[in-house]
């Protein structure tokens, strides 16, 4: 007889164990023949997993039985090391304090106040910081519940309906910052119910439900390609249509939004700034951590062609210009986050913005760590979330940063604090969230991402100017220069790459039509001496060459 007691068990991190296993579960609907949720086996895989379905088909359901608040048949939750607690729930606006300020809900799950000013940054709660819910609006509500699942850091953090009630133009911000903090954390999954179908491709897995019974299940991508039926076709976002009705409704969807002149967030109508489709001379896939397919963060060039890749598996990797792995080291600590910058010096000197620790690590040549610096702080020289970092020829390193504090300092190459640079803002050389350095000539560019533009600096941190506000930019992530002296911008929001003029001025994008997008999210990109961009196309999990036309 099944047991109605949930059991749990703490595995290592690394063994390749559903997360969650569900047996025998059966709660009675109104009707003998619907039942509310019936689930012979169910197996919720370690990642992101997604639960779909139409209006009453039993994704709450399931994951109140997940949760441990409705009692049926066998529940095995398992809780990876290194997480605070083994489960979390939120949803749209769930289980708000009403008496506690929107920073003491992430306080009181045990969050330390630099990871809750980052969190409140990145879902734009910071001027609410010290309000209480019945002082906000159901969107920023729904937001903090997000906010503070995520500053419980447990092992499974399940959201029913998460944004229900945020606006459209803020929706997308939301899921993209939660997506950012799940793959920053290794120990942590994600199962999450909704009925927008456009996010389901951003999970791994996913579980369709209908009429309280599984459908399917499976990889998303597997069953996005393949759905076993029409009603599965949709519950996932993609209809089975033939390959001349698809053109023909993307030439009819194009010629709308044009006409309707709402292409700021997909571009394709105009000539100058149409998402060119690229032909890739190269793409890879990572080498796999334990069950996991891991996603590359960061990327550059080192000066002797090899392409230097950081992952969110906490490793660095070493790829030829034909994709061949050569090496790939260790990061001293990755289990509370990954790194999300990387520098090679000429000497081969490897520098990683540590992300998670608030600190710099130096590596030898031959992958040793020589030194670090920085501590978790907002003094000079300490750092909060460092996201960036680059060398000049003088030898100074250049760190960018956010989390409440957002700035970029200057260094000696040993560490010693020599300026800061920038404050957090809207306004000239102000930032939100930095997250791209590059150095050209004698001047410091900034990618100023959730202000959609780049900034312009002298090496001594005096601004110059803004840039690319007219470029339309939806969310840059990184910056590399071309051999012409063009800016090159990986959009994370909208899955392009743009390339920027010396006076700021849109020259071109790549990526395909906003229909079929080549990269989806991607975080870093780089430039090597033939001029072929190499794309970190995080959202795919793979890397990506091409030479530009």
């Amino acid at each position: 007889m099944a047991s109605e007691t949930p059991t749990s068990e703490v595995l290592a991190e690394s063994e390749a164990t559903p997360v969650v296993e569900l047996q025998g579960v059966m709660l009675a609907g109104r009707r003998a023949t619907q039942p509310r949720l019936q689930v012979e086996s169910l197996s919720i895989a370690r990642g992101t997993t997604v639960v779909v379905g139409p209006s009453g088909s039993g994704k709450s359901t399931l994951l109140d039985v997940v949760c441990g608040l409705a009692v049926s048949g066998d529940r095995r939750l398992r809780c990876p090391a290194g997480a605070r607690r083994p489960l979390f729930l939120g949803g749209s606006e769930s289980g708000l304090w009403p008496s506690e300020t929107v920073v003491d809900h992430l306080r009181l799950v045990g969050c330390d106040d630099a990871t809750a000013g980052a969190l409140l940054a990145d879902f734009e709660l910071l001027d609410v910081a010290d309000d209480r819910p019945p002082r906000l609006s159901q969107g920023q509500r729904s937001r903090v519940s997000i906010a503070r699942a995520l500053a419980a850091d447990a092992a499974l953090l399940v959201l029913d309906e998460p944004l229900a009630h945020i606006d459209r133009r803020r929706q997308h911000h939301a899921r993209e910052a939660l997506h950012r903090w799940q793959e920053a954390a290794s120990h942590r999954s994600l199962l999450v119910a909704t009925h927008e179908v456009d996010w389901v491709s951003r999970f791994e897995h996913v579980v369709c439900l209908d009429e309280g019974r599984v459908v399917a299940e499976g990889a998303t991508a597997a069953l996005r390609e393949h759905p076993p039926s029409e009603s599965v076709a949709w519950s996932l976002g993609v209809q089975r249509v033939g390959a001349s009705l698809q053109a023909a409704i993307r030439s009819v969807v194009l010629l709308v939004v044009c006409s309707l002149g709402v292409m700021g967030t997909l571009t394709g109508c105009l000539p100058s700034t149409e998402a060119r489709p690229v032909e890739e001379r190269l793409s890879y896939s990572l080498p796999p951590d334990g069950p996991r397919l891991p996603a590359p963060r960061a990327v550059t060039v080192a000066p002797d062609g090899r392409r230097v890749v950081l992952d969110n598996a906490g490793r660095i990797l070493f790829y030829d210009e034909n994709g061949t792995l050569l090496d790939q080291w260790a990061m001293p600590e990755s289990d509370i986050g990954k790194p999300e910058g990387v520098h090679v010096s000429p000497d081969g000197h490897v520098a990683v913005a540590d992300t998670h620790y608030s600190r710099v690590v130096v590596f030898t040549a031959e992958g040793e760590v020589e030194r670090m610096f920085g501590s978790r702080g907002d003094e000079p020289g300490q750092f909060l979330f460092p996201t960036a970092i680059v060398q000049d020829d003088q030898g100074f390193y250049f760190v960018a940063e956010y989390g409440g504090g957002d700035r970029v300092q200057k260094f000696t190459a040993e560490g010693e604090h020599v300026a800061t640079i920038g404050k957090v803002g809207s306004g000239p050389g102000e930032f939100q969230r930095p997250s791209g350095l590059a150095i050209v000539d004698d001047r410091l560019l900034v990618v100023d991402s959730i202000n959609n533009r780049l900034h312009l600096f002298d090496r001594d941190g005096r601004f110059l100017r803004v840039l690319g506000e007219a470029a339309g930019l939806r969310w840059p992530y990184d910056i590399a220069v071309d051999a012409a002296g063009q800016f090159v911008v990986p959009e994370y929001e909208t899955g392009t790459v743009a390339v920027i003029d010396a006076e700021g001025t849109l020259v071109r994008r790549y990526g395909g039509d906003p229909l079929e997008r080549q990269f989806h999210t991607p975080w870093g990109l780089a430039i090597d001496a033939a001029g072929t961009m190499i794309v970190a196309d995080t959202g795919h999990h793979r890397m990506v060459e091409f030479t530009p036309d």
